[in-house]
């Protein structure tokens, strides 16, 4: 994710938060219909250019927009995405595999929770590191999903310890 999008997604949450603190009621009843009518647009305008997308030849342009970070934030906002978590999170899994040359293997999927298996390499020296990495980039991947569950492998190393 980009410093501008995570900065940009930062800003949002501390502004919801603070309208939510908001004591004058009508004001945030107002607020909060303001900003669900913009939802409302914006998730109507994403949906009708998918729908051209998608007519597009080869599905290329669908595809570039699902792998562009700031469209497909939007689209996981509105539910649009066209890859479902799955195909997110193993493409998130190949990219970490490369980076930490680890093990990771995508065990279950469903509806609200993924579970994976990480086994880094015996030499890692920065485990915690490299496991916060790979949890946000799976996290980042289907923040649609509840949870994501990271079952941790031991080494060949720590086995025979």
């Amino acid at each position: 994710m980009s410093d501008a999008l995570a900065d940009c997604l930062g800003r949002m949450e501390r502004l919801i938060e603070t309208l939510d603190e908001t004591r004058d009621a009508q004001a945030r009843a107002l607020a909060r219909a303001l900003l669900d009518a913009c939802l409302d647009l914006h998730g109507l305008a994403l949906a009708r250019m998918l729908t051209l997308a998608s007519g597009a030849e080869d599905g290329r342009l669908l595809a570039a927009f699902a792998a562009d970070h700031y469209v497909a934030s939007a689209l996981l906002l509105h539910g649009l995405h066209p890859d479902e978590p799955e195909t997110r999170l193993r493409r998130a899994i190949s990219g970490l595999r490369e980076k930490w040359g680890a093990t990771i293997e995508l065990i279950d999927v469903s509806r609200a929770i993924a579970r994976v298996s990480v086994r880094l390499p015996e030499d890692q020296e920065d485990r915690a590191d490299a496991r916060r990495e790979i949890e946000r980039s799976l996290t980042e991947a289907a923040p649609d999903l509840d949870r994501i569950v990271i079952e941790e492998r031991a080494t060949a190393r720590s086995l025979a310890e």
